[in-house]
């Protein structure tokens, strides 16, 4: 899978793991290992398309280093949604905190795109997301 591909995909992961754990709220359910792990699953069942557009805007280096920082936002917010005695405060932060960095992945991207986002896909997590 190339690096492009790679970005997209787990930006899809993140968004997923932010709304399982949304999706718990209401009703202050247990976050189920099984969700965690279905919403992981995006990379081993990957996007197929804005994989090469992302290649060329970032270019190897960039895209290198935002492959780097979105599997590392992945991380920590697994770790933290997986341990079960964390307050629900620690949670809120760690999931506000990958909001942020899909926020700030996307910046970084249409800033590199001459203010613009390459697909659908990720002008929607701009949106739900509400990045500025």
């Amino acid at each position: 899978m190339d690096i492009g591909t790679l970005i997209v995909n787990a930006l899809a992961v993140l968004a997923a793991l932010i709304t399982v754990y949304e999706s718990a709220q209401p009703w202050r359910e247990q976050l189920a290992q099984s969700k965690i792990r279905r919403a992981t699953a995006r990379i081993r069942d990957p996007l197929k398309t804005g994989g090469a557009q992302l290649n060329r805007i970032l270019g190897l280096p960039l895209a290198r280093q935002t492959k780097r920082e979105v599997v590392k936002a992945i991380r920590d917010l697994l770790v933290v949604l997986e341990k079960e005695r964390l307050s629900e405060a620690h949670r809120r932060q760690a999931v506000d905190k990958a909001k942020k960095r899909i926020c700030v992945v996307l910046r970084k991207i249409r800033r590199e795109n001459h203010g613009t986002l390459p697909t659908k896909r990720l002008e929607k997590l701009w949106r739900l997301y509400q990045c500025r």
